[in-house]
């Protein structure tokens, strides 16, 4: 009624000072800005040997870490962003003990952080078939140990037309869904990393043929770097507040 009486009569005294307003999991509360996305401190987390996360640029030679995606047991999608009575924030427990996804967990964080806007990543990889993807998913994990989704994404890789580098490593950025949440004081950040989110997203065949017509399923090895030539990292927009 407000925004209607600003517009149609010309009577703006009701409206909010500021036009963005959002909600910000994590703290369960809203915020007013001015503008989105707001102005934010790039802040870069690195994929580390023996599954840390921290703010330390990884100082180790040949560093890695390796799963197998098999199209035949999909690694299966949990909560999110979906149309469904199962979309949202949920305990990711049920898809962080399978062995087709990898962990990175940072420190418990001294001070909460908050985030808001668009959420990327940054991954070093190697993969032994023609096409694949790679599911990227951040998670707050709580100090009971409790951890629940806070935003992912996914990318479709064509391996056989890729230029890898040396050491056959391929570059591949992933945009996660942007994001309004903070991280409270003594929860960790938890990256996780997978081959795919079916249903979610169709899963990869591994052959290269187009999804809805692959005739084969071939289980693909992916190989994720995280050393001092290869420095795999997850970025993230805070924001005081």
């Amino acid at each position: 009624v407000d925004w209607f009486d600003a517009q149609l009569r010309g009577d703006k005294s009701r409206l909010r000072e500021r036009p963005v307003r959002l909600f910000v999991m994590g703290a369960e509360t809203w915020r007013e800005l001015d503008s989105y996305p707001p102005t934010a401190t790039t802040t870069s987390y690195y994929l580390q040997p023996a599954s840390g996360l921290s703010r330390t640029t990884p100082t180790s030679a040949g560093a890695n870490s390796r799963f197998t995606y098999d199209p035949a047991d999909p690694t299966p999608s949990l909560g999110g962003n979906l149309f469904s009575p199962a979309a949202g924030r949920v305990d990711n427990a049920p898809l962080e003990t399978r062995g087709d996804v990898l962990l990175f967990t940072s420190e418990p964080l001294a001070t909460p952080m908050e985030i808001i806007g668009p959420v990327s990543a940054t991954i070093y990889l190697k993969v032994d078939t023609p096409s694949a993807d790679l599911f990227v998913r951040l998670n707050d994990v709580n100090p009971a140990g409790k951890s629940t989704n806070v935003c992912d994404g996914l990318a479709r890789l064509d391996i056989a037309s890729a230029e890898p580098d040396e050491a056959g490593a391929l570059k591949v950025t992933v945009t996660l869904a942007p994001t309004a949440y903070q991280f409270r004081r003594g929860h960790r950040l938890r990256l996780l990393l997978a081959g795919g989110a079916h249903p979610r997203w169709a899963r990869n065949p591994g052959t290269g043929e187009p999804v809805g017509q692959a005739t084969q399923l071939l289980p693909q090895e992916h190989l994720i770097y995280h050393d001092s030539e290869h420095q795999s990292v997850l970025r993230l927009p805070v924001v005081p507040f």
